[in-house]
């Protein structure tokens, strides 16, 4: 009958809803599970005797590092310093990362590689930390017979982490024996994976569209439900430039960035 047939429908979205929220809690619920595998694991660092555990004593030092330029990379936009152009917005200055300066014309994407020019950044600014590491390591081997050689460093962007990958050969005497290491690599509990994804979705969102017949912007909404672990956010300025916010739910952690395009004011 018409009422059953009804009925079954009801049932069948109910069940899709039910399906759909219980998928939603088990993305959370691996989220944190990999958080707390990682605070666990950083924890490991505190206290470490670099005699007693040269390798993790180095892991805890970069560890260290690459958590500052994580941080430095949220709060300026995709950089470990403001670039200019910039956009002067809530007491702080946000790099552009899609800019134009004429009005009714697309903005250009100024990083269309953003993961691989994250990666540079924080590679900048380890490296020369990474290297005080070791400095601090020799100083504390001094006595055991010390020997290094040059360090290669590459820093990788993962989904959920970051890795610094470090090859390096070091060597020590202990308990008159010869120990030697090679690879000293770190990873970080990180969602800068996803905080670069979401802003080159916002960014070809924003340029793939007609100045003249259309307006230009990212659907926030759209991009924050199928992104359940995030919030999303845009902003327009009184000059119409647009200040977009990407928000981890789980942690409050964010990364701001302005956009100029398809200006009509």
């Amino acid at each position: 009958s018409r009422i059953d047939l009804l009925s079954h429908k009801s049932q069948l979205v109910k069940s899709r809803r039910s399906q759909i929220t219980i998928f939603v809690i088990v993305a959370i619920v691996l989220v944190l599970a990999i958080a707390g595998i990682f605070m666990l694991n950083k924890d490991r660092f505190v206290g470490v005797s670099a005699i007693e555990d040269p390798k993790l004593f180095i892991q805890g030092c970069v560890s260290e590092s690459a958590e500052e330029a994580l941080e430095l990379i949220q709060e300026n936009s995709g950089y470990v310093s403001v670039q200019s152009p910039s956009l002067r917005y809530d007491d702080k200055d946000l790099s552009y990362l899609c800019y134009t300066p004429e009005k009714k014309e697309l903005c250009s994407n100024l990083n269309p590689m953003l993961v691989n020019h994250i990666e540079q950044e924080i590679l900048s600014y380890v490296s020369p930390r990474i290297n005080n590491c070791f400095n601090a390591l020799k100083s504390k081997l001094q006595d055991h017979n010390y020997q290094e050689e040059p360090e290669v460093i590459e820093v990788i962007i993962a989904p959920d982490s970051l890795i610094i990958q470090i090859d390096k050969e070091v060597s020590f005497t202990k308990n008159e024996k010869t120990i030697k290491i090679d690879k000293f690599d770190t990873v970080i509990y990180s969602q800068v994976y996803d905080f670069a994804r979401l802003t080159n979705q916002i960014i070809n969102q924003e340029v793939s569209c007609d100045c003249l017949t259309e307006t230009c912007n990212a659907d926030v909404v759209q991009l924050s439900r199928s992104n359940p672990g995030f919030e999303l956010e845009r902003f327009v300025t009184s000059r119409n430039e647009e200040v977009y916010t990407i928000r981890e739910a789980s942690s409050g952690k964010e990364l701001m960035f302005a956009i100029r395009n398809c200006i009509t004011i």
